[in-house]
């Protein structure tokens, strides 16, 4: 970040000038993931093992003490899931009063013909495209 002030010249922000800290959360596996294929814009549910990585990222961030005055989400539900699991697990809300915001700027980019597809699909049509004419 460049901090400027009336004159041509700029400087880089002092520590003072950050009122606090971001931490961003990964979604924990979801089915997709367990599936090998691309989600993207697809709305898919976290499998046992994401709800058991959200759990482990609560229990981290108790461990570290962190507390939040805000949550921002995804509207995905494997985001939404996991921000839940590991807010329970964390008790990491400044206070109850909190809402978690559920913000559409934050989302997952669409992967188009390929959603839902299997992963390894675009290196399949590479090779058969090159190597297999």
């Amino acid at each position: 970040m460049v901090k400027t002030n009336n004159s041509a010249s700029a400087s880089v922000a002092q520590k003072d000038d950050y009122p606090g800290r971001a931490y961003f959360i990964r979604h924990g596996e979801s089915t997709s993931n367990e599936r090998n294929i691309f989600a993207g814009v697809l709305d898919v549910d976290l499998t046992a093992f994401g709800r058991l990585q959200a759990r482990r990222a609560g229990a981290d961030i108790k461990k570290k003490g962190i507390k939040f005055d805000a949550v921002y989400v995804s509207h995905m539900r494997r985001a939404r899931q996991t921000c839940e699991i590991a807010l329970a697990e964390s008790q990491a809300l400044k206070s109850p009063d909190i809402p978690v915001e559920i913000d559409h700027r934050i989302s997952e980019k669409s992967f188009g013909i390929f959603a839902g597809r299997n992963l390894n699909l675009p290196y399949l049509d590479i090779l058969h495209k090159y190597f297999f004419v």
